[in-house]
């Protein structure tokens, strides 16, 4: 694996329009920033649902890296979609890659910022 700069990766808690988004180093290539989803983003009944490694519906930015930077944008998928309960990719606008660390953060960012 390539060595990188950690110290570069925001690993606090960060917040864009009043909401937080809790950071979680999930192991030594992936990290992400989550937070619940508020009733009105969701326009599915949660009862409806078996919410799958979550106790909440959840929105998710994740930064791994593979050879490059990946980040996604990740959401608890309501009961129309492929796999209802599951994180799932919220659409392709949120899919990209980067060469940089600095490049990857800055999209995480933008992700995050977009999504709140």
């Amino acid at each position: 694996m390539t060595e990188y700069n950690e110290g570069l990766i925001p690993s606090d808690t960060l917040e864009s329009m009043t909401r937080e988004w809790s950071y979680e180093k999930v192991d030594s290539r992936t990290h992400q920033w989550s937070r619940p989803l508020d009733r009105d983003e969701i326009d599915w009944d949660i009862s409806n649902v078996d919410l799958v490694g979550t106790d909440v519906p959840v929105r998710i930015v994740s930064l791994e890296y593979h050879e490059q930077w990946s980040i996604h944008g990740l959401e608890t998928a309501g009961p129309d979609n492929h796999r209802p309960g599951f994180i799932e990719t919220i659409s392709s606008e949120y899919v990209t890659s980067a060469d940089s660390l600095e490049e990857a953060v800055k999209i995480v960012r933008e992700f995050v910022e977009q999504l709140s």
